[in-house]
């Protein structure tokens, strides 16, 4: 009911700005109906309670390292990965399977960038995913 509130003030914001020449406004009020139309479709796939499981894949083939994750994590994740595995060539494939928002480092989380806002991950989860991609590719 909170998201579809939201979704529905946005919409009367941006009915209020049509005909108008304020293409700016326009612009973000069309930015936050389209994010309030995406929350309200991914509410229903996210899970009960303070955790959100994220499923990640890893395959060695030879010196290469492949990971699907289904998320869109900051390029923190490859720098760090790519350093603590210099004899791997590390490929990561992102929306593996699913699309489960944006995964920032712990650093960008209060700075209001549009990824914290939209993304059901919280604070932390790029550096729980690094910890978890570190040891599976240790125990490939």
């Amino acid at each position: 009911a909170v998201l579809e509130k939201k979704l529905n003030d946005a919409k009367q914001v941006l009915q209020g700005l049509q005909g108008s020449d304020d293409t700016i406004a326009i612009r973000d009020a069309t930015a936050m109906v389209e994010r309030g139309r995406r929350n309200l479709l991914r509410e229903p796939n996210l899970p009960k309670g303070d955790t959100m499981p994220v499923k990640l894949w890893t395959w060695k083939l030879g010196t290469i390292v492949f990971i699907g994750i289904p998320s869109e994590p900051f390029a923190e994740i490859q720098l760090v990965l790519r350093e603590r595995f210099p004899q791997y060539t590390i490929i990561i494939g992102t929306l593996c399977n699913g699309t489960d928002g944006y995964m920032m480092p712990e650093k960008d989380y209060g700075t209001g960038l549009y990824q914290e806002w939209i993304s059901p991950a919280g604070k932390g989860c790029l550096e729980v995913a690094i910890e978890a991609l570190t040891a599976e590719i240790e125990n490939l």
